[in-house]
């Protein structure tokens, strides 16, 4: 099994090779920052610092008062 794939690789071409590379390689980046964002989203908790700065500013500009977590405590 190990020659029969070392004769087929062999055949690619050193473009597609760095090409194969680097799509998987750029793959595994983007499932892994994807994976490490929904870990992030998930640990975020209801109120915090980020949230009330964001509501903040969407009430500077806008001037609509927004709760960004509804399932929240605040009024």
């Amino acid at each position: 099994m190990k020659a029969i794939f070392k004769e087929l690789w062999g055949e690619v071409g050193m473009k597609t090779r760095y090409g194969i590379s680097f799509m998987l390689g750029a793959f595994f980046c983007f499932i892994i920052l994807y994976l490490t964002s929904c870990a992030m989203i998930k640990n975020i908790k209801p109120d915090s610092f980020l949230e009330e700065l964001t509501e903040e500013v969407i009430e500077n500009y806008t001037g609509i008062d927004l709760d960004l977590t509804p399932s929240s405590q605040e009024q």
